[in-house]
């Protein structure tokens, strides 16, 4: 199991269901990995910590617009601006 800071460090993934080099059963065998073996919990809704994970209809080995607004958003809160 990895360290209690790592489990709760935020991990964005996105992958594409047409992604011609990282085939959805390696994906889902990391994602696996990721919880079971290393207790990394899986990101909820709302809140900042544990891997989320995004699924992006038609993407293949590259990005999308979606994607990237996601990311954004995603960034957005696990760094947020100095206020």
């Amino acid at each position: 199991m990895a360290s209690e800071k790592a489990c709760s460090t935020p991990i964005f993934w996105g992958q594409g269901n047409q992604d011609p080099l990282v085939t959805m059963k390696m994906v889902n065998d990391s994602v696996d990995y990721l919880k079971e073996k290393l207790g990394v919990p899986t990101g909820r809704p709302g809140e900042l910590g544990g891997l989320s994970y995004h699924l992006y209809e038609g993407m293949g080995h590259t990005t999308v617009p979606k994607e990237l607004e996601d990311l954004k958003a995603f960034i957005k809160k696990a760094i947020p601006a100095d206020t």
